[in-house]
């Protein structure tokens, strides 16, 4: 749950330096590469894909790396928007993660364990689509033809 712990050990997926081995960089270096991680961990599946930041909200999320969950290789998830009542039983769950983790479960048909094998900007592609769906109102989602 610490920040700290978190750049740490994604640091070391990122470089494939060990524990011992970053503990052993000079602190602007390792600010450095907490820098570029956060950076990285921050932006969506799309930038890394090319893709216009303008996706149509009904458009599958193009996902970064396949998932595989219940049985199959999933290149894109579907998205869907989610009704009142999963958002109200969201509401009532104690931390940001469940809150989190559910609503994406109900937005993208997974189950809460397949969640763990998203890339991390897969992870926050879902979020930002998912975000639009929760506090958005509805003329947003028009599209073009329906202006």
């Amino acid at each position: 749950d610490d920040e700290d712990d978190q750049f740490f050990e994604l640091a070391k997926l990122a470089t494939g330096l060990s524990e011992k081995e970053l503990d052993q960089l000079k602190r602007p270096d390792y600010v450095t590469i907490a820098q570029y991680v956060h950076e990285m961990s921050t932006r969506p599946a799309s930038f890394f894909l090319g893709e216009q930041q303008e996706t149509a909200h009904d458009q599958p999320v193009q996902l970064l790396l396949p998932l595989d969950a219940a049985g199959r290789t999933l290149t894109e998830l579907p998205l869907e928007m989610p009704a009142l009542r999963a958002t109200k039983v969201m509401k009532k769950l104690a931390t940001n993660k469940q809150r989190a983790e559910f609503i994406t479960a109900h937005c993208t048909g997974l189950m809460i364990p397949d969640l763990a094998g998203l890339t991390v900007p897969d992870w926050t592609e879902l979020q930002e689509r998912i975000d639009d769906f929760l506090n958005q109102p509805a003329a947003f989602f028009r599209n073009a033809t329906s202006k």
